[in-house]
């Protein structure tokens, strides 16, 4: 069959004949033929190591001649020359003989990867039937489709054959329905959002444009929700004074919300300095003015702690809690989450 091959032979178009005789008496099999549609040549094989010798391939312009014979097929015609002719679809038995050729070749390309990477042929073998299991499973839900011959014949322009030309006549002994009146319609008329019209489409619309821009869009719609999100993040003001004024918070409370800035990914390392700058206030801010804007995260939180940080021992931390007390003017909460904080440093 590499005579499909090296001819380009549209194997959904074409039917393969025996039993051509080489003479006038042949051309009553062209006449029974030609009445399905337009034939646009024939190919003889000639290949004597081959099953397929002296053969015929017919192919025709349109798929719609193999649908019209494929409830049929293999057919036997007898011509009035008494000359009998076995009548197949290409496709089965071209199939076969192909598939039977990429499984030799892709065995053997198996071998050639389990002698390179030194791992057995048998797991490689099992790891590829894992893969196809998948594959197969994958698609068990899906309906099954027609064949590709009788796909093409619905979808293709030129299968709405001149039936003034070539009227469609069916073997001896066989009835077929009537042809179903399409006028008025368009070929290929199918919308986007039946079945029929994405198995006709093909895999290419499983995942058309209009959905890949909902999704792009849904990504890009987060991802900005996100991004102002992370703008809109402020951390209280600090500025060391004490007592703290009721509007700012302690050094422990704004270096948890500092922490916070650090582990988040969305934040540069240029705007984690720009918010704990801007969460500073005099005298702090100028504590780690010369730094410059410039300097990293850590290196502010490393001048700040020295300033700042905890140094004292349990007792003084004890101490120090007994100490804390509501200041003038101060809310309850704020209050509380200052002792809660003394109260954390002491456990």
């Amino acid at each position: 069959m590499d005579v499909v091959e090296t001819e380009n032979v549209k194997v959904s178009n074409s039917l393969i004949v025996r039993g051509l005789t080489e003479t006038e008496r042949d051309e009553e099999l062209t006449e029974f033929l030609i009445k399905y549609g337009r034939i646009a040549r024939t190919i003889r094989i000639d290949d004597p190591l081959s099953q397929y010798h002296k053969h015929v391939i017919v192919e025709y312009e349109s798929s719609s001649a193999v649908c019209t014979l494929s409830p049929v097929l293999p057919y036997t015609f007898e011509s009035p020359s008494h000359v009998t002719y076995e009548i197949r679809a290409l496709s089965a038995e071209y199939l076969p003989v192909a598939a039977r050729s990429a499984t030799d070749g892709f065995m053997s390309e198996l071998q050639r990867l389990s002698k390179i990477t030194g791992k057995s042929f048998e797991e490689i073998l099992k790891d590829q039937l894992s893969i196809c299991e998948s594959s197969a499973t994958a698609g068990a839900g899906q309906p099954e489709k027609t064949c590709t011959a009788q796909r093409q014949c619905e979808s293709d322009p030129q299968s709405q054959a001149d039936p003034q030309v070539f009227p469609p006549v069916a073997p001896p002994g066989v009835v077929t329905p009537e042809p179903v009146s399409t006028s008025g319609k368009e070929p290929n008329s199918f919308s986007f959002h039946t079945r029929e019209g994405v198995q006709e489409k093909g895999a290419g619309f499983v995942n058309p444009p209009e959905v890949q821009r909902m999704i792009v869009e849904h990504i890009v719609r987060n991802e900005t929700s996100a991004s102002q999100l992370s703008v809109s993040f402020k951390i209280r003001s600090f500025s060391g004074r004490v007592p703290c004024p009721s509007h700012e918070t302690d050094f422990e409370s704004w270096r948890t919300s500092v922490e916070l800035i650090l582990q988040d990914s969305s934040f540069s390392d240029l705007q984690r300095s720009r918010k704990i700058l801007d969460s500073l206030l005099s005298p702090v801010a100028d504590v780690v003015k010369h730094l410059g804007p410039q300097a990293s995260p850590s290196a502010y939180l490393e001048l700040l702690e020295s300033a700042f940080g905890v140094v004292e021992d349990g007792d003084e931390l004890f101490a120090k809690f007994l100490n804390t007390l509501q200041n003038h003017g101060e809310k309850p909460s704020h209050y509380l989450q200052r002792l809660q904080t003394v109260i954390t440093k002491v456990q």
